[in-house]
């Protein structure tokens, strides 16, 4: 674990040394790692891994090292040794399941279109529970939020959709 500690500080060294940048893809939030002997090419990285050939080979790359330290994730020096820290399987934090589900609303057309389209303005047909889209987040398999959202947007009157 020492050498590990030592060779992320080190490759961390040496990704600020050669240019490296970490970059963030604003609406996914994934991180991307310039290559220090390819201007052209972006490496994915991740907590985990990254997408280079040494990190692939060894474990452990300068881009990965490079984001930890931009995120301050890098491990810090043990003073003395400890005993190793057996890990429990049931350690590991659940992850949750998000699917896309056909809006219950629309059922999947992204048009609110419960009380006809004559006398309704075009641009008031937008579903108001998937805002136009069709789809829906379904977290672990959890329909309640949506049936509260379902609920809130049945509560208006038709005529303040007329035109």
């Amino acid at each position: 674990m020492a050498d590990t500690v030592l060779d992320l500080r080190r490759l961390a060294a040496e990704a600020t040394k050669r240019g490296i940048r970490i970059l963030s893809e604003p609406l996914s939030g994934e991180h991307f790692a310039t290559s220090a002997t390819d201007p052209t090419l972006l490496h994915r990285v991740t907590a985990y891994s990254c997408s280079c050939r040494g990190f692939t080979r060894w474990g452990r790359c300068s881009h990965f090292a490079a984001l930890l330290a931009s995120k301050g994730w890098l491990p810090e020096l043990d003073p003395e040794p400890s005993a190793p820290v057996v890990m429990p399987s049931t350690s590991i934090p659940a992850v949750e399941t998000v699917v896309l589900v056909a809006c219950p609303l629309c059922t999947g057309t992204g048009i609110d279109d419960r009380h006809g389209t004559h006398s309704v303005r075009a641009d008031l047909l937008r579903c108001p529970v998937c805002e136009g889209i069709g789809t829906v987040e379904a977290h672990d398999g959890d329909r309640s939020h949506l049936d509260a959202h379902l609920d809130e947007s049945l509560d208006y009157d038709v005529e303040d959709l007329a035109a």
